[in-house]
């Protein structure tokens, strides 16, 4: 079976391959209550590395500034990454439609890897547990990239793993659920299909090639190409 127009897939995780949503802002919730900070918008920290979440919270609310805030930016790490091991990961569900996806990609002859924001911890254990690793030409974390998105590092990074398998840039296509990742998608010069709440993006709409309500949607586009 030939390649499916010798396309590459870079997937984001949190938001393209589970449903992690409530169990992390939950985690962030909690974990900004103990410093006395109780008004966030989610949204606008979705897809974004928790360390770069903090440090913008934390200078910008309370006012840290040197080495206090690289301090507390590791102590608000450390904290909400252990809310969300001891409370969150039982509550994450695999995006609706994931094992079909995952079967057609990869009776396809599709080359997929990830790119995600998330911890190696998390993308190694979501990956086992949904089974989404199982062929992947690669899984990058934000351990990979000194920045993480909407620096476009980490796309850079999955580029280069997609051109050693004869994938052409103008066929590789970014699978994204926020603005962050959006940005960090098309800053690498990478095509783009947007998933989910990023729909409601106004400012990142020029970026965006297509877009999808779930991954769904984007195996049954897939079939009408093959």
């Amino acid at each position: 079976m030939t390649r499916l127009l010798g396309i590459g897939l870079i997937l984001d995780m949190d938001g393209v391959l589970i449903d992690s949503v409530p169990a992390h802002e939950n985690a962030f919730c909690q974990t900004l209550e103990s410093f006395g900070i109780t008004q966030i918008d989610y949204a606008q920290l979705a897809g974004k590395s928790t360390p770069d979440v903090f440090l913008g919270i934390l200078s910008h609310s309370l006012g840290l500034t040197g080495e206090k805030l690289q301090t507390e930016v590791r102590r608000a790490t450390a904290m909400k990454r252990r809310i969300f091991r001891d409370q969150g990961r039982d509550q994450v569900q695999e995006a609706g439609g994931l094992k079909d996806f995952l079967d057609f990609i990869r009776n396809q002859k599709i080359s997929y890897g990830i790119a995600s924001s998330a911890s190696a911890e998390n993308v190694a254990f979501f990956g086992k547990k949904f089974g989404f690793l199982e062929g992947a030409c690669f899984a990058f974390s934000e351990q990979d990239c000194a920045k993480a998105k909407p620096d476009p590092a980490i796309y850079h990074l999955a580029k280069s793993h997609l051109a050693k398998d004869n994938i052409l840039p103008k066929n590789m296509i970014v699978l994204e659920d926020a603005e962050s990742g959006v940005r960090a998608a098309n800053a690498a010069d990478l095509r783009v299909w947007a998933l989910g709440q990023v729909l409601e993006c106004r400012t990142v709409e020029a970026f965006v090639e297509k877009r999808f309500l779930m991954l769904s949607e984007v195996l049954e586009h897939l079939r009408c190409l093959a």
